[in-house]
């Protein structure tokens, strides 16, 4: 299996509009960096399910 760390991280300059909160910013960049850590099984679809 192969992680996604080359992937291009999501922007989160969109958090910076004001009805989001301290805990939208926190969430997003929590997620931001466990995404990478994943790994995906890019070689059959329907394993990684």
């Amino acid at each position: 299996m192969q992680s996604i760390t080359d992937a291009p991280r999501a922007p989160l300059s969109h958090l910076n509009l004001p009805f989001f909160e301290a805990q939208h910013r926190s969430l997003a960049e929590q997620l931001r960096d466990w995404v990478p850590q994943q790994r995906v099984d890019e070689s059959d679809d329907r394993a990684a399910c």
